[in-house]
């Protein structure tokens, strides 16, 4: 019966295409023109306001039908008319890994794109601009030497995504676009690599060398629809995240978790894959950057590899696995310890009372954080070891035990050392972050449950009998003109999918061409003031403010910042001052990452909150105390200062020299 309905269905397809493209192209043009023929756009979007679904939403996916649908068109056309050295299960297994890289590369691109031209191509955006001090005071001789915050962070293991993200500037590139070509390329490779990672770990379990071309297939099908359909970051996204964290996918930014993620995904599939020469080699300096990057994410992808190396294989003692762990894992740890500087280090009780039950409570205090969700997720993964049991199939039961630990036992070991007992290290590591790979786990080891099931072997028996009509042509009809054109096609396809070097080559060039069209000011843009795309806030004085700032304010200028509508914009507007006008800010609500500093931060704080409180000598006194120069005021009318000379005024921003206060 299934059978029946994918030949009527291919069939179908194979005689109204014309029609299906014609009626995708025709719908395609309507939203287009939506606000043109009364149909409105953004929120008077007709479709939005039945809905809630974006016109943008609805043209980038009927973009991608089209899109799909041709390369359906074109696969079905080529097994009907290819001739049998072209189609070896060799070379179509090539073949077909390279296509869905290079979809899936393509579609990324397309995102990419669409969001950057609905919410504006920026990569100075919360959290990642928290980075960017430490960057400018490198590349400007000490600029922000006076700034407290860049003085803390460059005494911290984030030095070395600081260092990281100076490297563009080092061939004469300015510090920000670096920064924008890192987003560029991490926004938009993370798809492909997670494609190659899946495909990795699923063959050490489910493909061999003798099995047939439809399996493979199939496989590349239902990880191209995994990653095309994001269903890894919505199955745990930021509004329903698990013990504290969302999944760590998508990776869209020039921060130390993303990049240490692209590192390990780029790790994990050459742990994987036994083409590479010199591959241990590889492993453990992947590894080791990672780990650098970002500790817990070293440890996080590690413990990954460890889960389905062990899996597969036998649990026993393995020589490249404890070199990875000494020179990948804790020669980084080590060495990241031995550049930390902390001359005032706090207790076990008051740094996890602070930084785990405080100040970041809704990501590590479990006692909280616990609830139905973590729960469903248990449920989810029994489900998966009794299918297993069922099965008896004695690697899966093993997958499946190990991945309950996976998300078990790092938030237990997070709640007894943080909420039972004061053990620092793990206050400082965070180990419940490893919930944000759950999805990543999830949805590997259910296709790996398909693989090595009976499901498969029918889906194999039904693809073999499709592949064998198509190729016999007893389903298709193709006229001499079609046979022509896709003969043409088909010469393309195979010469340029069959070239795996020519394939990135194309892909570096479509990423330079993205960044280089896509650079810009993001003074000029709006400045996010956190990872909501509603959230932010455009002063269209703030470039010449910076300017001025650069020009005419001393180099040990400190900057007291005071927006009284809304508190969140202090962060980016504080940012955007230490970094493009390149004058220090007194403080503002960035956590500094810095035990040495945290006491005297939340000091600061404490002024920082109830500026609206303090009397203009208790102001005079703060700024003797913490060697306070200015103060800027943004975006409302100020009385307490009002009879006072102001030296730099717009409609967004009132700067005072607090010399002038006396």
């Amino acid at each position: 019966m299934l059978e029946q309905s994918f030949k009527i269905s291919i069939k179908f397809f194979n005689e109204f295409y014309k029609y299906i493209f014609f009626l995708l192209f025709i719908l395609l043009l309507i939203i287009y023109y939506s606000p043109n023929i009364g149909l409105g756009s953004k929120n008077t979007f007709y479709f939005y306001q039945l809905f809630g679904i974006y016109r943008s939403t609805i043209f980038l996916y009927v973009l991608y039908s089209i899109f799909i649908c041709l390369v359906l068109l074109f696969g079905i056309k080529h097994l009907s008319i290819s001739n049998s050295h072209l189609i070896s299960n060799k070379n179509t297994r090539k073949l077909s890994f390279n296509i869905c890289i290079f979809l899936i590369f393509s579609i990324s691109c397309t995102n990419y794109l669409s969001d950057g031209y609905r919410f504006q191509f920026n990569a100075f955006k919360w959290t990642a601009f928290s980075n960017f001090p430490g960057l400018v005071n490198s590349i400007y001789d000490g600029v922000l030497q006076y700034d407290f915050f860049t003085n803390t962070i460059i005494n911290t293991p984030r030095i070395i995504i600081i260092k990281l993200l100076q490297l563009p500037s080092k061939i004469g590139i300015h510090w920000y676009d670096g920064v924008y070509l890192y987003d560029v390329i991490i926004g938009i490779i993370y798809m492909p690599l997670l494609f190659i990672c899946f495909n990795n770990i699923i063959n050490k379990f489910c493909i061999n060398k003798k099995d047939n071309l439809s399996k493979i297939l199939f496989f590349h099908f239902l990880i191209f629809i995994l990653i095309w359909s994001k269903i890894i970051e919505s199955l745990q996204p930021y509004t329903q995240s698990l013990i504290g964290w969302s999944s760590a996918f998508p990776t869209i930014g020039a921060e130390a978790d993303e990049l240490s993620l692209i590192v390990g995904l780029f790790y994990l599939q050459i742990r994987f894959n036994n083409k590479y020469k010199s591959k241990q080699i590889l492993s453990i300096l992947l590894l080791g950057l990672c780990t650098m990057i970002h500790i817990l994410y070293g440890l996080a992808i590690f413990s990954v590899m460890l889960l389905y190396y062990f899996s597969y294989k036998r649990i026993h003692y393995n020589h490249s696995i404890l070199l990875e762990f000494l020179i990948g894992i804790l020669l980084p740890v080590t060495i990241l310890i031995s550049i930390y500087d902390n001359p005032s280090p706090l207790s076990a009780k008051n740094f996890i009372e602070i930084y785990n039950l405080t100040t970041h409570s809704m990501h590590y205090k479990i006692s909280e954080l616990l609830g139905w969700g973590f729960i469903n997720w248990i449920f989810l993964y029994l489900c998966q070891l009794i299918i297993c049991i069922k099965i008896k199939d004695q690697k899966l039961i093993k997958l499946s035990l190990l991945s309950l630990c996976f998300l078990i036992l790092p938030t237990l070991f997070q709640f007894v050392g943080t909420e039972i007992w004061k053990i620092k290290i793990i206050g400082i590591l965070g180990l419940n972050r490893f919930s944000g790979f759950n999805t990543f786990i999830f949805c590997i080891n259910t296709l790996i449950i398909i693989g090595r099931s009976n499901i498969i072997n029918k889906i194999e028996i039904l693809i073999k009998k499709l592949i064998f009509l198509i190729k016999s042509r007893k389903l298709l009809y193709n006229s001499k003109n079609e046979i022509m054109i896709y003969n043409n096609i088909k010469y393309f396809t195979f010469h340029f999918f069959n070239n795996t070097k020519l394939i990135y080559i194309t892909i570096f060039i479509l990423l330079s061409t993205i960044w280089g069209f896509t650079k810009h000011n993001p003074l000029h843009n709006q400045i996010n003031s956190s990872d909501s795309i509603m959230h932010y806030k455009r002063y269209e004085s703030l470039p010449l403010l910076c300017d001025w700032m650069k020009n005419h304010l001393p180099k040990n200028a400190v900057l007291f910042i005071n927006d009284k509508n809304n508190n969140d914009t202090n962060v980016s507007l504080s940012f955007a001052i230490k970094c493009f006008g390149h004058r220090a800010t007194f403080t503002d609500y960035v956590f500094p990452f810095n035990e040495s500093s945290l006491l005297e931060w939340g000091a600061r704080l404490d002024y920082y909150k109830n500026f609206d409180k303090l009397t203009i000598n208790k102001f005079l006194e703060i700024s003797k105390e913490y060697s306070i120069t200015h103060l800027l005021i943004a975006n409302y009318t100020n009385d307490k200062f009002a009879n006072y000379p102001y030296i730099w005024k717009s409609k967004d921003f009132i700067l005072y020299d607090i010399e002038q206060f006396h």
